[in-house]
């Protein structure tokens, strides 16, 4: 306990039970271990979902998206699954190489790794309109669990939803 009457008394992966003078008091911290890892670097959630931001328009519009590893080329590189708004935007051929610069500007370990050639140029893979809500009704199927419980993660890597996700995959959007 500080000397305000503050103590922590539980903290799960995403919510923290404070007792501030003796109420207790439940705040969000954030999701934890949301990251995706290539070469050396470690790559946060919250830097794969600002890139993004930076670069929507771009891409037309990107309504939802995640991230995932990608080593399809010799090289590992971040693929950006994105649901657009509506048609691919005039601009997209822009967005991988904007992708990377804002990649570069948020993560020194990425700026080190991607000019030390142990991480590609990220792709840009539009997926089906729908794919999320497809994906969540999914998940609300094959896992028995209540609609507010699905969350689609910004950063994933588990091969069963890499699956069901690359097979939504309507193109490359790279130059």
């Amino acid at each position: 306990m500080d000397s305000g009457g503050t103590v922590l008394v539980m903290s799960s992966a995403s919510l923290a039970l404070i007792l501030v003078m003796d109420k207790p008091v439940v705040g969000y911290i954030e999701r934890r271990n949301m990251h995706i890892r290539i070469a050396n670097g470690v790559t946060a959630e919250t830097q794969l979902q600002s890139v993004v931001d930076a670069t929507s328009d771009l891409l037309g519009g990107v309504s939802e998206l995640c991230v995932c590893p990608d080593y399809r080329e010799s090289v590992g590189r971040y693929a950006f699954l994105v649901e657009l708004q509506g048609n691919i935007g005039a601009d997209a051929s822009a967005a991988q190489a904007a992708l990377h610069d804002e990649l570069q500007k948020l993560n020194e370990n990425y700026l080190r790794d991607s000019r030390a050639g142990k991480i590609g140029m990220p792709t840009v893979r539009a997926l089906k309109p729908r794919t999320f809500v497809g994906f969540r009704a999914w998940k609300i199927r094959t896992n028995n669990i209540a609609a507010g419980q699905v969350k689609v993660p910004i950063a994933v890597w588990d091969e069963v939803n890499l699956a069901w996700l690359e097979e939504r995959v309507i193109c490359d959007i790279n130059i």
